[in-house]
């Protein structure tokens, strides 16, 4: 997401758009639609105080059943942009500020800031639905090699572990 600092009035404003993560395409899910976002700007002077709202849709994989489903993300954050002669991009250096940006390089590209919020918003575990099974597995699907070239089909009991049902049945 471009944000044009020398169009951006004094006083408060707000701005929609959608942010293009073609940059980020590889670190991030497939897109199902693109990323709508909402600005709300209060410009005081060479600061810059922004308010992103956003939402997008992704398709991520189900934890339990390893298919696609559609998974909406949504979330705000916060962002300070300064105007320092001599400094543009994003600031690792200053806790006040999150860009920079100077009257020669005045776009602002505020997608990292955008990824790393899109990032935490995905759940560690996400399900499809709350009832998925997970992968549904026959015993008749299952076969296992013991010898190289020779496999036998499952029969629930694993032969390797027939020297432990001895010990316990004595």
């Amino acid at each position: 997401m471009i944000l044009e600092t020398h169009l951006i009035p004094e006083g408060h404003s707000t701005q929609h758009g959608l942010a293009d993560l073609e940059k980020l395409k590889e670190d991030l899910p497939s897109i199902s639609r693109k990323m709508e976002c909402r600005l709300e700007i209060d410009r005081c002077g060479p600061t810059i105080f922004l308010h992103i709202w956003f939402t997008g849709e992704f398709k991520i994989e189900c934890a339990r059943c390893l298919d696609l489903f559609p998974f909406t993300v949504e979330g705000d954050f916060r962002a300070v942009l300064k105007e320092v002669s001599g400094k543009s991009g994003r600031s690792l250096d200053d806790d006040v500020a999150d860009f920079y940006f100077n009257d020669r390089d005045d776009k602002v590209d505020l997608s990292p800031l955008l990824y790393e919020e899109i990032q935490t918003a995905f759940p560690l575990m996400p399900l499809c639905s709350s009832e998925c099974k997970g992968i549904v597995v026959n015993d008749s699907d299952i076969s296992i090699e013991y010898e190289p070239g020779k496999k036998e089909q499952f029969k629930g009991i694993d032969p390797r572990w027939d020297a432990l049902r001895k010990l316990k049945q004595n």
